[in-house]
């Protein structure tokens, strides 16, 4: 299984994996040893199309030198382009589209059992016919593949925002909340599986069970899920700021096991820019909301995102989020070249911004950020802070010392920062340990492990 995309893409990887692996069938971690190879594809912009196309025709040529029968694509390039997969990608002898994926282990039937002599002999699914599993069948036995503590919760699939720039709702169709009994079962399975961090991701995080419990309940699921004995801390992900409700502030202000964190994907803080983009919020809105959230959670870490160059973007609009960005000092902060969408609303304005100005724009908003974390990060020298362990890291120059690296409640996987750390007894990754941090860089902390917290 290879995995392509954002951390969504991977929770539906480790379901299908769960189904494969309920089957009998065992997984390899080696595409040489692999029967059957199952990519799951990103097609949310152009370039990760790109890298979808390329990962699958270089595991297309295991058919040919390893012992692999057939090639299945699915996901969210398979959703975006199928017709031109099935016209210019022959190699895949089968798709899934992301509303298919819960027939995986029908379509590896097929293939054991028909073989896949002729390419693309299975390409042609029945998108109306019913999948095998219920979606919430689908999820439930999930297979962990972190193996460092943490894991997923996909709460809920699609999107109901109409940003202009963006592709998703095309893709994964209308925003639907997961049932909260079901996700609390599968959060019990991957606390099960040695997950002691839950990382709550969907398209947008705020809104859940506005659909189906009439109001967001955000909170309430916060809450339910608390109560998993085994789960010590909860992260919030792609909180559109639009959304974010007083009674979700006091929830995580009040609850222990809520990580003082918050991703909340402002995109831009130009009143005309954000009206451009499809954004109900304002420069205004967000500024409050940073306040807001600052007062009500004292210590909160705060991740956002950016996009630089959107049709349009004259040099006082982009002025004013370099502004922005320097008065709210955000503890972590991405910014994204704005990626012109074939379908998207956006496509068709007038005015694009050259890639050159894009770049030169991203950079600058980069080099000042990179100051501001530096800043930020310096105030935990000599303080202690609580770190969950992902894994020990080499040390050339004294291979008998244990040296770990983990990360704080400040810190996401991948995206955000590490702690380098030094301890006189091993650790196994999940465990939590409190860390002296010593030096600091704009993002990682180092330290060494202390026995008694100081904080």
């Amino acid at each position: 299984m290879v995995s392509l995309g954002c951390d969504k893409n991977l929770v539906d990887s480790e379901a299908m994996l769960g189904l494969i692996r309920r089957e009998g069938h065992a997984i390899v971690n080696e595409p040489d040893a692999a029967e059957v190879i199952v990519i799951n594809t990103c097609g949310f912009i152009s370039d990760a199309v790109r890298e979808s196309i390329s990962a699958a025709l270089d595991l297309a040529q295991y058919k040919t030198s390893g012992v692999c029968r057939a090639l299945i694509v699915a996901g969210c390039m398979v959703t975006r382009y199928k017709d031109e997969i099935l016209a210019e990608l022959p190699e895949a002898d089968a798709i899934l589209e992301t509303n298919e994926l819960p027939r995986i282990m029908e379509t590896i039937n097929k293939i054991m059992n028909q073989g896949a002599d002729a390419p693309g002999a299975l390409q042609e699914t029945a998108p109306d016919a019913p999948a095998p599993e219920s979606t919430e069948d689908f999820y439930i036995n999930r297979v962990l593949s972190t193996h460092t503590g943490y894991a997923y919760l996909k709460i809920a699939e699609g999107c109901d925002s109409r940003c202009t720039y963006c592709t998703i709702p095309q893709i994964k169709g209308p925003y639907v909340s997961r049932p909260m009994d079901s996700l609390f079962a599968e959060a019990e399975n991957l606390a099960k599986q040695g997950a002691r961090e839950l990382i709550l991701v969907a398209q947008d995080t705020t809104l859940y069970g506005s659909d189906i419990y009439g109001q967001p309940s955000l909170d309430v699921l916060l809450r339910k899920l608390t109560e998993i004995p085994e789960i010590l801390w909860l992260r919030i992900m792609y909180a559109y700021p639009e959304n974010i409700t007083n009674a979700l502030i006091d929830e995580i202000a009040v609850n222990d096991k809520i990580c003082k964190y918050l991703d909340i994907p402002v995109q831009h803080a130009s009143d005309s820019v954000l009206k451009r983009m499809g954004r109900k919020s304002t420069e205004t809105t967000l500024r409050a909301l940073v306040g807001r959230l600052r007062n009500a959670v004292p210590g909160i870490a705060l991740r956002t995102t950016l996009i630089t160059g959107f049709p349009g973007e004259t040099d006082d609009e982009f002025e004013t989020l370099v502004k922005f960005t320097e008065d709210m000092r955000f503890d972590h902060l991405g910014v994204f070249m704005y990626s012109r969408e074939e379908g998207s609303p956006a496509y068709r304005m007038r005015d694009q911004v050259s890639e050159k100005l894009k770049k030169k724009r991203c950079d600058e908003i980069l080099k000042k950020q990179a100051e501001i974390s530096l800043n930020n990060n310096m105030q935990f020298v000599s303080r202690t802070l609580s770190v969950i362990t992902e894994g020990r890291v080499a040390d050339e120059k004294d291979p008998e010392e244990f040296a770990y690296c983990g990360r704080t409640y400040r810190d996401s996987p991948d995206i955000d920062g590490m702690v380098f750390f030094r301890s006189e007894e091993e650790i196994i990754s999940g465990e939590f340990v409190d860390v002296l941090i010593t030096n600091v860089t704009e993002h990682d902390y180092y330290g060494r492990r202390v026995y008694e917290s100081s904080q």
